[in-house]
């Protein structure tokens, strides 16, 4: 700064020091503090974190000039990927959910165990990688390219899907936790209930699916993206069943009780 006073006639109105690293708050009101006290109006430290907030909300043209980021071709894909997802949804909607005479349950029955409005109970999972199909060769940690799973229902951003059943121990304010083994000694407090295991699929990580599946399983077949783990969920839920209601989720900060 003070070369920046010696070495000019006129002081600047304005002072910028742009700088690639994080600075600490008491740093930049020195900074400042400094600057006023050398008659200097206005001064300011555009930090790495400042400097690209700028880029990407003032200077596209320095984003793509220098860093060969096109914010509008990241717009268009997001935009492609929106309209790619409602229209894969309401095509979902359409083959795998029953509809006219096929609907033989009331509302409320629906309502309460969802995954009896599917047409086909039965979905087989498989990665749009597996190229050895319909063998089915396990990866080094274990992870199968396909697997039949349990339709469960649709949600806001994909497809629920019953993956397996856990044993549970639960209490009466909803903490939880999986059962080690059956013959484990638990609290009074506790009692045992078997809980459905979702996968949330979203439906980013399906690709396309077969409705009619194929002569070795005939039922639907989801082709998936397994970006997550050797899996295609974003999140797996548990949900147990309720003596009025259905089914009802378990509360994920609940789950790890103490078992006394």
């Amino acid at each position: 700064m003070d070369d920046v006073i010696t070495n000019n006639s006129n002081k600047p109105d304005v002072l910028v020091l742009a700088v690639s690293c994080a600075v600490r708050k008491e740093n930049i009101e020195s900074f400042k503090e400094y600057a006023a006290a050398k008659g200097i109006g206005h001064a300011s430290i555009w930090t790495n974190t400042v400097i690209e907030a700028k880029l990407y909300a003032e200077y596209h043209d320095l984003l793509f000039s220098y860093f060969g980021i096109s914010l509008s071709s990241e717009r268009r894909n997001r935009i492609a990927t929106v309209r790619r997802n409602i229209s894969l949804k309401e095509k979902m909607k359409k083959d795998f959910l029953k509809k006219g005479e096929e609907i033989q349950e009331d509302v409320w029955e629906r309502i309460k165990y969802p995954y009896k409005k599917f047409k086909s109970s039965e979905i087989l999972i498989r990665s749009v990688d597996d190229t050895f199909y319909p063998e089915n060769i396990p990866d080094e940690l274990g992870n199968y390219p396909w697997y039949k799973v349990e339709a469960y229902d649709f949600y806001y951003n994909g497809i629920r899907v019953i993956t397996g059943i856990r044993e549970l121990v639960i209490d009466e304010e909803g903490n939880w936790d999986f059962i080690k083994n059956y013959n484990e000694k638990i609290s009074e407090r506790y009692f045992r209930v078997n809980a459905l295991e979702i996968g949330n699929i979203p439906f980013s990580n399906i690709i396309e699916y077969d409705i009619n599946g194929d002569e070795f399983y005939i039922y639907p077949h989801l082709f998936c993206d397994f970006s997550n783990q050797g899996h295609p969920y974003e999140s797996i839920d548990y949900v147990v069943e309720t003596e009025d209601s259905g089914y009802a989720f378990l509360d994920v900060d609940k789950k790890g009780v103490r078992q006394v």
